[in-house]
């Protein structure tokens, strides 16, 4: 009976074969070789990178890129923040967020992500943000509303009324995940004093905040709190604007 013999690959050809097996579109990080030694798989990778087999994106990652007839096909800069952040959590944020909730047209030049913590990357741009307050239970549309609710006067061809209007649609066609008026008064609690007052106050345009969570949020607003919102006279009720501190 002959000897079964395990034949050892030498780590830097196991490194290779392993990912032109993978195939192209991949990213690759040590943790994808637990089996093998961290700091030769590292120079491995690196030695791949300066060939121009692999192409770096931050510290640590890289990508296997696709071929197409005009030339490789990159990454999604949120992909390879995404990558980055190594399981903190990203979340569309500013003009990023504003474009994806319809509230305006306008694109940035590069992605906007919030997250707890900075990328090494400028593939996207990056607003420290704590996402842990919300919870895992918030969803990021939710995080995005409450993103916009609090830069209401600040959003780029969307005047605070369109803003207001746009946000209170939302808010009563219930098409995104997680965004109801009592989920996101929830949610206002743990953020600012301004995002607090936006949320209680889209809550009485919409009809959709019960009274347990008005109660909340009212009491959550200092008495002496203002908040400078130009609005048509018109538009929403003197009282209802004084209500929830704006000016």
């Amino acid at each position: 009976m002959a000897n079964s013999l395990k034949i050892k690959i030498p780590i830097t050809r196991e490194v290779r074969l392993t990912i032109e097996k993978a195939g192209p579109g991949r990213f690759w990080t040590l943790s994808d070789f637990p089996n093998l030694p961290p700091r030769q798989v590292a120079a491995v990778l690196a030695t791949l990178y300066a060939r121009g087999t692999l192409r770096r994106y931050g510290h640590g990652l890289y990508y296997a890129p696709k071929k197409t007839l005009i030339g490789e096909a990159p990454p999604a800069p949120v992909e390879i923040a995404t990558k980055l952040a190594r399981g903190e959590r990203i979340v569309m944020a500013g003009l990023s967020a504003y474009n994806y909730l319809g509230l305006t047209t306008q694109v940035p030049a590069r992605p906007i992500v919030a997250t707890n913590k900075k990328l090494g990357t400028n593939e996207v741009e990056v607003l420290l943000r704590d996402l842990n307050r919300y919870g895992d239970d918030a969803t990021d549309e939710a995080i995005m509303f409450l993103d916009a609710a609090g830069h209401i006067a600040n959003i780029p061809d969307c005047p605070p009324r369109k803003a207001i209007e746009n946000l209170r649609a939302i808010l009563e066609n219930r098409k995104l995940v997680g965004v109801t008026p009592n989920e996101l008064a929830r949610l206002a609690l743990r953020d600012r004093p301004g995002v607090r007052g936006m949320i209680g106050l889209l809550g009485d345009l919409s009809g959709g905040l019960s009274e347990t969570w008005r109660r909340r949020l009212k009491a959550s607003l200092n008495p002496l709190t203002k908040f400078k919102l130009h609005l048509p006279t018109n538009f929403v009720a003197p009282e209802t604007l004084k209500e929830w501190h704006f000016v």
